[in-house]
C-alpha cells in the first residue's frame, strides 16, 4: 500500500473521501470477487498536494504509479507499451461525490505506431486503428486542449468523402488519413500525443487532476453545494472493449431493479456504434445534434442537470425540445405531427438514480403516442 495510490484491491466503499467514488465502488467490487478489470487509484491526496503546490508533482507519485502499471501487467499478462501484446489503460476522474460529465476521462492510453500495428495483429487492423484515432481525439481534446470541433469537423468530412453515415463504417485507408489529420490538428497547436505510452499515462493522470478545477467543475460545485476541498481522484484501469462488434456492447448494471427495487440483476445496453468520447455532456449534445428534435420525459418536482443540460443544447442547435411528465400522449402526438413525418427523435430524461420510475413512464408514453388507433 503506497502513499498516493491504491489497488483496487486495498480498499473498500467506505474510502469515498481518499479514493472517490467511483474508486470506492471499485475496490469493493473487486473485494466483493466480481470480475473487475484489474487496476488502481490515484488518491484524492495525490490531486489536492498537486494543486495546491501548482502543479508540482507530489513526491514518489511516478513510482507508486509504475508499482500499480506493473501489477495490471501481471493480472493482464500483457506488457504497458510491448509492440507485440500491448496493454491499454484507461484513466477516469471520480471525486468523492457525483460530478456526471464534469471531469475528464482517457482511453486507449499506451497506444502509438508500433503498439497498434501490434494490437491489430491480435484484434484486427481496422478496430486498431479507430483506437487510436480515440485515443489522439481523446488525448488532443482532454490533455492537450485541442478544439474539439476541429476532430469533429474532420470526422464529418471523413464520413463525407467515403459517403457513409457512422463512424464503424469507415475502412482501414480512411482511418489512417483521419490520423494523419488529427496529428495535424494537433501539430498546429505545437502539440502532439506522446509516443511513450508512460508519458501518455502520466499526462492523462495530471490532466484528471486539472479537470478539478476547471470552469465547468467549478460552477457545478457552487450549484450544488459541494466542497472545493475534496479533490478528485484518478483511476486508472485496463482497457475492455465495448465496441468489439455484435457480440459486445457497454451499458449499465444494477443489482436491484431500479422500477421496482426487487433483488437480483438488471442491466441495459444499446446495440448501438459507440461514439468517440466517454464525456456524458458530449454525448448528450451529440444525441441532440444528431437528431431532428429531443422529447424530455421528466417528473415535474424533480432537478435534474443533465435534463437541463440537454434542454440547453436543443436551443443552442435549434431543434425541436418538448419537456413532458408522461402523462398526456395526446400532447406529444399533436407536437410530432407539428414537426412533421420521418423524425429521428432524441428521447431524454433523468437517470434512473434520480427517476427509477422514468424508464417505465417513458415507455408507457412512447407505447400510447406510436401504437396506431
Amino acid at each position: 500500500m503506497g502513499r498516493w495510490i491504491r489497488l483496487f484491491t486495498e480498499g473498500d466503499a467506505t474510502q469515498r473521501d481518499l479514493l472517490g467514488g467511483k474508486g470506492a465502488n471499485l475496490a469493493e467490487m473487486t473485494r466483493l470477487g466480481l470480475p473487475i478489470p484489474p487496476g488502481f487509484t490515484v488518491t484524492t491526496e495525490a490531486c489536492l498536494e498537486y494543486l495546491r503546490h501548482d502543479g508540482r508533482i507530489p513526491e514518489g507519485l511516478w513510482e507508486e504509479v509504475e508499482y500499480g502499471i506493473r501489477y495490471i501487467e501481471g493480472r493482464m499478462g500483457r506488457r504497458f507499451g510491448d509492440a507485440g501484446k500491448p496493454l491499454l489503460l484507461s484513466v477516469r476522474s471520480g471525486a468523492a461525490a457525483s460530478m456526471p460529465g464534469m471531469m475528464d476521462t482517457i482511453l486507449n492510453i499506451g497506444l502509438n505506431d508500433e503498439t497498434a500495428t501490434g494490437l491489430g495483429t491480435l484484434m484486427g487492423e481496422r478496430f486498431a486503428l479507430d483506437a487510436h484515432r480515440r485515443l489522439i481525439q481523446m488525448f488532443g481534446k482532454v490533455v492537450l486542449g485541442a478544439p474539439s470541433d476541429k476532430f469533429d469537423d474532420a470526422l464529418s468530412g471523413a464520413r463525407l468523402a467515403l459517403g457513409v453515415k457512422s463512424d464503424h463504417e469507415l475502412t482501414p485507408v480512411a482511418l489512417r488519413r483521419l490520423i494523419d489529420h488529427f496529428r495535424e490538428i494537433l501539430q498546429a497547436q505545437d502539440a502532439a500525443l506522446p509516443d511513450d505510452p508512460r508519458e501518455q499515462v502520466r499526462e492523462a493522470i495530471l490532466a484528471v487532476f486539472r479537470s478539478f478545477n476547471t470552469e465547468r467543475a467549478i460552477s457545478y460545485r457552487q450549484m450544488h453545494g459541494l466542497s472545493e476541498s475534496m479533490g478528485t481522484a484518478a483511476n486508472v484501469q485496463a482497457m475492455v472493449f465495448g465496441n468489439m462488434g455484435s457480440d459486445s456492447a457497454t451499458g449499465v448494471a444494477f443489482t436491484r431493479d431500479p422500477n421496482t427495487g426487487a433483488p437480483g440483476l438488471f442491466g441495459e445496453f444499446p446495440l448501438l456504434t459507440p461514439t468517440w468520447t466517454t464525456d456524458p455532456a458530449e454525448r448528450t449534445e451529440l444525441n441532440v445534434r444528431d437528431s431532428d428534435a429531443t422529447l424530455i420525459v421528466a417528473p415535474c418536482n424533480l432537478h435534474s442537470p443533465g435534463t437541463e443540460l440537454t434542454a440547453t443544447l436543443a436551443l443552442r442547435h435549434g431543434k425541436p425540445c418538448r419537456v413532458t411528465h408522461g402523462s398526456d400522449p395526446s400532447e406529444v402526438a399533436r407536437w410530432l405531427e407539428a414537426i412533421g413525418p420521418g423524425v429521428r427523435l432524441n428521447v431524454a430524461g433523468p437517470r434512473a438514480s434520480e427517476w427509477a420510475e422514468g424508464y417505465e413512464t417513458c415507455r408507457a408514453l412512447l407505447n400510447a403516442v406510436l401504437t396506431p388507433t
